[in-house]
């Protein structure tokens, strides 16, 4: 009961921004697009705020859930870095189950997954951009090729 009690303080006294309007991303030469909800928390200890992500990672025959943060990125005060867990339940991606991608934003990013088969799924060389969600794909299109889950080996 005291364990409960605490996580209710604890809660309660964050300041927990409300979720933001989606935020969209590109990741060329990649055809994938990243649609994501976006809350802040304040974090008073470091005057910033934590920026929590999440939403749907779309490609040309896969669809990912994802979850991830947008931070700082070391020694900046304006550079961001995001990093996204996804998991997938296609072929695409080497057939692997987990992927995890970091990248900063409007900057270069790196691809890894695994599980489910052998070996691991790597890409690189794309750029993570942020765009305009008007006109984007809600869900994943049914032609394949393309797309990060194509990219890798």
């Amino acid at each position: 009961m005291k364990k409960l009690a605490c996580a209710s303080l604890i809660l309660a006294a964050a300041d927990v921004g409300a979720a933001r309007a989606e935020i969209c991303f590109r990741v060329p030469p990649a055809t994938d697009v990243f649609r994501l909800a976006e809350t802040r928390f304040v974090d008073s200890d470091i005057g910033g705020t934590h920026r929590l992500v999440n939403g749907n990672w779309i490609g040309p025959g896969y669809s990912l859930p994802v979850v991830g943060s947008i931070e700082l990125d070391t020694n900046s005060t304006t550079a961001a870095r995001i990093g996204l867990h996804g998991t997938n339940h296609t072929a695409a991606f080497g057939n692997h189950l987990t992927c995890s991608l970091d990248a900063r934003v409007g900057g270069a990013g790196t691809l890894s997954c695994v599980g489910r088969a052998a070996g691991v799924f790597n890409a690189m060389g794309f750029s993570f951009i942020s765009v305009s969600c008007a006109g984007l794909p809600a869900s994943a299109p049914e032609a394949a090729g393309g797309g990060l889950g194509q990219m890798g080996q």
